[in-house]
């Protein structure tokens, strides 16, 4: 019995001390959350926690604390991080609690600037804003739009009550002039006799169509040598004008112009990419532009009456020189006579002015202008025709490197056909000559190799460039 009293003692004196030991560590224990709590952050903003410290009279042990952290920035919402601190077998718990808010309020971007501007003939369509909320998303069909005096004003909302108002400045008329830019050189030399083709413009303007309203007037004597002027004038329905003009010198026939590198393909290390035959709706003609817009380069197309007539737009659009092949490309009607030669001709050339607006002088004979081809047709008519289209202010223009992709490379038995024509056309460059090379632009294969070629080309140092009127000659005859 008294055993009994003595263990009941025993155990009452290890729970008292049990008792005083956890008064005294909670009593002298300090537990404390750093920096704020509760805490409201930004949505999607970066959350850096700052932790918490644990100290009592036997030391620091703020490196014990474990935290567990289930902030999640991207998702709006209440969060908490929790902290646990253990001392002698006692844990303690502490949490932060962390609200992720929408904070910010949406953003109104205006694609034609932050002054409002509205043609005299047109209404204003309200669609030429975005608003972007970080939380919602698009809200631009939420914005509301209204005028107050001089001033648009924008509002909108998001879902948590976050708002945005502008005041927009507004202008209802139109004082921007059109703007006129020329195609081709804005300085052409002629010879006295030489007949002077127009290259053409593109017009635009802020507020009215005017691409019937340019008036192209000129002084030129092709008779008498001199310095004229081509000028291009519109006014818009405002009253807005502009002018620009083009230079034509007119040269006696026995100056010489003395070529520079920027205009003669007798300058070594320049290629010139001629291509016939199209344009070609099937894709080759479209992916060969595509080719050169992806390097901005310029060539020039010989072009034909079949194929769509917005690929011929397009080449002219982007720069690219557009130049006469033949309509039908049926050699018996071409050959045939020299007024079925002019016939056929003269169709083409009425083709390209009506998709450009523009006339061209740069002419290329189907199959050259050697004998080779049209003495099938007719004997010896390619005498006659070189003189005659000179005599009627045409330039023809042969090739140097071909890459016979209408010819040998497009025989059945050449399996590898865009290997033949990359080998034909870089095994026939030069940095020593001028090189016009022949491709024809209704055949996949060579619209597929050209960047190889280009790729080529610019590896050793060639430039591009597209012939002109100024332009020296290649030719067979």
């Amino acid at each position: 019995m008294k055993n009994n009293k003595v263990i009941i003692l025993g155990l009452i004196a290890v729970l008292l001390i049990a008792i005083g030991l956890t008064l005294i560590f909670y009593v002298s224990s300090t537990f404390k959350i750093n920096g704020e709590n509760p805490i409201t952050i930004s949505y999607k903003t970066d959350y850096k926690d700052k932790g918490a410290t644990f100290k009592n009279i036997f030391g620091d042990f703020t490196k014990r604390i474990k935290t567990y952290n289930y902030v999640k920035t991207d998702k709006i919402g209440d969060y908490k991080v929790d902290y646990y601190a253990k001392f002698a077998g006692i844990k303690i718990h502490k949490s932060r609690l962390v609200s992720v808010a929408d904070k910010n309020s949406p953003v109104i971007t205006f694609s034609g600037g932050d002054l409002l501007k509205v043609c005299p003939n047109k209404t204003y369509n309200m669609d030429d804003f975005t608003a972007i909320d970080d939380v919602d998303g698009d809200l631009t069909d939420n914005v509301k739009v209204y005028k107050e005096e001089d001033k648009m004003v924008y509002s909108v909302s998001d879902k948590s009550g976050n708002s945005t108002v502008i005041h927009r400045d507004y202008f209802l008329g139109d004082n921007e002039n059109p703007v006129i830019e020329l195609k081709g050189e804005s300085l052409i030399s002629l010879s006295i006799g030489e007949k002077y083709f127009e290259q053409g413009y593109t017009v635009t303007d802020n507020c009215f169509d005017l691409r019937d309203k340019v008036v192209v007037t000129d002084n030129i004597d092709n008779t008498k040598a001199g310095s004229y002027a081509v000028t291009y004038s519109v006014t818009d329905d405002s009253g807005n004008t502009t002018k620009i003009e083009r230079t034509v010198n007119v040269k006696p026939s026995t100056t010489e112009k003395k070529p520079s590198a920027a205009d003669n393909p007798g300058t070594p290390g320049v290629i010139y990419f001629t291509f016939d035959d199209g344009p070609s709706g099937s894709g080759s003609t479209a992916k060969i532009l595509d080719t050169l817009k992806k390097y901005n380069i310029k060539a020039t197309f010989f072009v034909t009456g079949s194929g769509p007539d917005d690929l011929i737009k397009r080449e002219y659009e982007e720069g690219h020189k557009i130049a006469a092949h033949t309509y039908t490309h049926d050699y018996s009607k071409v050959y045939s006579s020299v007024d079925g030669y002019f016939n056929d001709l003269n169709l083409v050339n009425a083709r390209i002015k009506k998709i450009t607006g523009t006339e061209t002088n740069i002419i290329r004979f189907p199959g050259g202008s050697n004998n080779t081809v049209s003495n099938k047709y007719n004997k010896g008519i390619m005498n006659t025709l070189t003189k005659e289209v000179t005599a009627r202010g045409y330039i023809y223009f042969d090739w140097n490197v071909d890459a016979s992709d209408a010819f040998n490379c497009a025989k059945k038995t050449v399996k590898d056909k865009e290997t033949c024509v990359y080998k034909n056309v870089i095994g026939g460059l030069s940095k020593k000559k001028t090189n016009v090379v022949l491709m024809h632009d209704i055949k996949g294969y060579s619209a597929n190799v050209l960047e190889k070629i280009i790729i080529y080309a610019l590896d050793n140092g060639y430039s591009f460039q597209t012939i002109s009127e100024n332009t020296k000659q290649i030719k067979f005859k």
